[in-house]
């Protein structure tokens, strides 16, 4: 039985376009059905873009609603479509306790830093702004926090002779749309690693996907942090093995099944 899955955006949604694009054509074909996407921004041009590839596409604003009650209209929201994940794809709101209770270790994040250096959104201003030579792809569960849950995959990205943020943002995103999807297939099939993620060292080796837009910001969830967390210092191995190589974490979402139902009709 497939799983499941909520994708929930604010802007255009280029994640969530390959995460349906692989999901009716691609890796997530035999493992992953994409129900609803929400937007808590009317505006949002993923809406229609859902709508568009046959995804039933709903907004429902945020605006003027806190967290935890933002949170509970969302849940009831979705309670009727027995949904298994939340794949946040551009999602500018932090997911309060509310959400975490209902969907335990079955929110998925992508963030374009290493969050032990960056957390929040800005990552591809802050990686073109400090003139960095690699920026890392990292995929997690939501916890509480400000891109803080357990990491299930990462991947750098070779930003040398970057000439622009645009640049950044291109090699980036085409990096962000492939990585994404096999992790999730790896979640949702119950694997213990995923295929191995391999390290861009050139920005033709990942070239964007004319089909989605170009590049803007569209990734993470809560605000610009503004700086590094203290203390730490970049990872460096050029990948890691998602699953394998975080044992502790791992038992977290290993032992969360989707839950059994008729198939729907």
């Amino acid at each position: 039985m497939k799983t499941r899955i909520a994708i929930l955006i604010s802007g255009r949604g280029s994640n969530m376009q390959a995460i349906i694009r692989e999901a009716q054509e691609g890796i997530l074909r035999d493992c992953c059905e994409p129900v609803i996407v929400v937007s808590n921004r009317e505006d949002a041009p993923g809406l229609a873009r859902a709508r568009s590839m046959g995804v039933r596409a709903v907004a429902l604003p945020s605006r003027g609603l806190g967290r935890s009650a933002y949170d509970r209209a969302l849940i009831r929201l979705l309670e009727p479509y027995e949904i298994d994940y939340l794949v946040l794809a551009g999602f500018m709101r932090i997911v309060g306790p509310d959400l975490i209770a209902r969907y335990p270790n079955r929110i998925v994040n992508i963030h374009p830093a290493d969050p032990a250096l960056f957390r929040g959104i800005g990552a591809y201003e802050w990686a073109w702004e400090t003139r960095r030579e690699w920026t890392t792809i990292t995929v997690h569960l939501v916890d509480e926090g400000v891109d803080t849950g357990p990491i299930l995959a990462q991947e750098r990205v070779c930003l040398r002779g970057a000439t622009s943020l645009e640049d950044v943002e291109r090699r980036g995103l085409a990096v962000e749309h492939a990585l994404y999807s096999r992790v999730l297939r790896a979640l949702f099939l119950g694997e213990r690693t995923s295929p191995e993620a391999s390290t861009s060292l050139d920005s033709r080796s990942h070239a964007p996907n004319p089909s989605l837009d170009a590049p803007a910001t569209d990734h993470g969830q809560g605000p610009r942090l503004g700086r590094p967390p203290t203390g730490t210092a970049e990872r460096g191995t050029e990948s890691s093995s998602p699953f394998a190589s975080r044992p502790h974490e791992r038992e977290s979402w290993e032992s969360t099944e989707p839950p059994s139902r008729p198939p729907s009709s």
